[in-house]
């Protein structure tokens, strides 16, 4: 499976969902990468490493975005968990932004290289884990076409849930625009987690109960309480 967990407003706990699910995994014994496409590197940062310092532009996702690679091995690093893997990112990785949207017009298989790099490496995984940036830009369409499932956090608040229902729509748009040219993009599940429950706020715990009369079955029935 290759799972995108995505969101594009900020402090949605995308990053931290996408680790500790990633860890998680990989203590039940899974084989995991962990690819962190997001500039900010802030899940390379959990594992350890201060990114603009210590990760070479050269060691992440860029030189492969921009066609300078033409498979992720490269870019493959162990960590200190047992079978998690991971891509790390640091702040270079933005120009691939750039780069996407400027070739796209030209080529439009451009969205799907991240998605033919994946697919080359992932018999070596048994889940592959996108942290995209929160923004619907080039690199998060790219990590929406190689996914195969969605994984959406949403905090219980009330500027968070209106976010993420437009998020929703507006990814609903631009993809059904995208399959047109590359064809279908189609998700295994698209779910979403509620995160940063703080149970002694009343109102977060009301809209936790209501998101899933509105939102349905896309809500998992456990939520990720603020520790």
């Amino acid at each position: 499976m290759v799972l995108c967990v995505q969101n594009f407003k900020g402090g949605s706990a995308k990053t931290t969902t996408s680790v500790h699910l990633a860890q998680f995994l990989a203590i039940a014994g899974l084989r995991v990468l962990l690819i962190d496409a997001d500039s900010q590197g802030s899940a390379t940062t959990t594992f350890g490493y201060v990114p603009d310092q210590e990760i070479d532009p050269a060691q992440t996702l860029l030189p492969f975005l921009q066609g300078e690679r033409q498979t992720l091995e490269y870019a493959v690093r162990d960590t200190n968990w047992d079978g998690l893997s991971l891509i790390p990112a640091n702040l270079d990785l933005y120009g691939a932004e750039y780069y996407l949207a400027r070739y796209i017009a030209s080529d439009n298989k451009t969205l799907n290289r991240l998605r033919s790099g994946i697919n080359r490496i992932k018999h070596e995984f048994d889940v592959v884990i996108i942290d995209p940036p929160p923004a619907l830009g080039m690199i998060s369409l790219s990590a929406l076409r190689a996914a195969d499932a969605l994984l959406v956090p949403m905090p219980a608040a009330a500027y968070d849930y209106y976010s993420t229902v437009s998020f929703l729509k507006m990814t609903q748009e631009v993809l059904q625009s995208v399959n047109q040219i590359l064809g279908p993009t189609e998700f295994k599940f698209i779910r979403l987690l509620i995160t940063r429950l703080d149970e002694a706020s009343e109102l977060q715990v009301m809209l936790a109960e209501l998101a899933p009369e509105a939102l349905g079955q896309f809500v998992l029935p456990v939520a990720i309480r603020q520790t």
